[in-house]
C-alpha cells in the first residue's frame, strides 16, 4: 500500500490536481476497498522496482445492467515514460473490465493536465476511442 499511495501522491502533485489537497488515509481507504472487490489495481514493475500503477473501479451503470468501469488514475513514473509500462497496465484494465460480462462499459479519463495528448493517442492505439469531454471550473 505505501507505494501505491505514493504513486497516487505523484500524480496528483504533478497534475492540475496539485493544490487540491492530498488525504493519505483517504487513499489508501480507497486502494483498500478497490484491492477487497471494488475494483483492482494493476502493478507495472521492471527489474523487481514497482515503476506505476493503475487504479479501477466496477459499478451498475445507472440506467442499464451493462457493467461500468472506470480508472481513477494511470501513473508511471517520469523516467519510465515512453516505454512499454503505462500501454501494458492499460491493457490489464481493458482485460480486466472485460471478464465482467459480453458488453462492458470501459471508461477512461484523461483529466490530470499531465501530457493529456500522447495519454488519449495511446488509449486510442490500445482500442478506446474519444467520446465527449471533461470539463471543469477547477483546475
Amino acid at each position: 500500500m505505501p507505494i501505491l499511495v505514493e504513486f497516487a501522491r505523484q500524480l496528483v502533485a504533478e497534475s492540475r490536481f496539485a493544490d487540491f489537497g492530498f488525504i493519505e488515509a483517504k487513499v489508501a481507504h480507497r486502494f483498500g476497498l478497490l484491492i477487497d472487490g471494488a475494483g483492482a489495481i494493476f502493478i507495472a514493475e521492471r527489474d523487481g522496482l514497482q515503476i506505476g500503477a493503475m487504479a479501477c473501479g466496477i459499478a451498475a451503470d445507472w440506467f442499464s445492467e451493462v457493467p461500468m468501469t472506470y480508472e481513477f488514475g494511470v501513473y508511471v513514473l517520469p523516467q519510465h515514460r515512453g516505454t512499454l509500462a503505462g500501454p501494458a497496465l492499460i491493457r490489464s484494465y481493458i482485460r480486466w473490465a472485460k471478464t465482467f460480462a459480453e458488453r462492458v462499459n470501459i471508461n477512461v479519463g484523461v483529466t490530470t493536465g499531465i501530457d493529456d495528448a500522447r495519454v488519449v493517442a495511446l488509449y486510442e492505439r490500445l482500442g478506446l476511442k474519444v467520446i465527449g469531454t471533461a470539463l471543469s471550473n477547477l483546475g
